[in-house]
């Protein structure tokens, strides 16, 4: 029983329709005239079901007020955790560590997204756990060897700011 309540309150929760329905419905009860309740049988029911009636009126209400609220809470919230984990990522790099550093040139050097690297090295790891780099298989080439990609966003960014690897930046 409780499985199928879960399932009806998911139900009304995402979908607009029977919000709408039971707001007309509700409301039609709730504000027709005594001539109309009358005439349509309904003048007992309504004001015998009138508290009934208001508290679904309000719910529903609320229920269908709610989904574009939610819906832009998260597109918008979604965007704004993205830039700001970017904006973290992008910050962090300012204080990577001389090995992280000559890592990452290597990446730059040969002009490749992909390096072969030693699993039990915690440099490299760092810079997976730091979300810089990950592992695209999860295979491994030859015992502890695995191949690491460096994130697209950080191989963009690398390329335009070369002074964060002790570069000086090119000239066009």
């Amino acid at each position: 029983m409780n499985v199928a309540i879960a399932k009806l309150i998911d139900w009304v929760r995402q979908s607009a329709v029977p919000l709408t329905g039971a707001i007309i419905a509700t409301g039609f009860v709730l504000f027709a005239s005594s001539g109309v309740l009358e005439w349509l049988g309904l003048t007992s029911f309504a004001s015998d079901y009138r508290p009934w009636i208001a508290l679904l009126f309000i719910a529903s209400g609320a229920l269908l007020a709610s989904q574009p609220i939610t819906w832009v809470s998260n597109v918008v919230g979604g965007e704004f955790r993205e830039w700001f984990r970017m904006r973290n990522r992008v910050g962090s790099l300012e204080y990577l560590t001389p090995p992280e550093i000559d890592l990452l040139q290597k990446f730059i050097d040969s002009q490749s997204s992909t390096q072969t690297l030693d699993y039990s090295d915690g440099v490299a790891q760092g810079l997976v756990r730091k979300g810089y780099l990950y592992r695209p298989s999860s295979v491994s080439r030859h015992n502890t060897m695995w191949d690491h990609n460096l994130q697209p966003w950080l191989w963009k960014h690398l390329q335009e700011h070369p002074e964060l690897l002790g570069r000086p930046p090119e000239r066009d």
